[in-house]
């Protein structure tokens, strides 16, 4: 059995968050299933997220980590 989890990290401003985020997913330890963690991690480090500039349509409109996810 295995239980959803869910990490939320709270800052001063958005370049904190993210700093924060990516801080606090570098530390998570799951064993025994595939997660998304290095993914999560590479929407972070993408310069439009990280600007705010994106939308509902952006894992549609961006690589990310070699994977194009397909608005279909």
């Amino acid at each position: 059995m295995w239980i959803p989890a869910k990490l939320i990290v709270h800052a001063g401003n958005r370049k904190e968050a993210i700093a924060k985020m990516q801080s606090a997913l570098g530390e998570v330890i799951i064993d025994g299933i595939d997660t998304n963690i290095d993914y999560q991690y590479e929407i972070l480090k993408d310069e439009d997220y990280q600007s705010g500039n994106f939308d509902t349509g952006f894992l549609a409109s961006h690589i990310i980590a070699g994977v194009k996810i397909n608005e279909n």
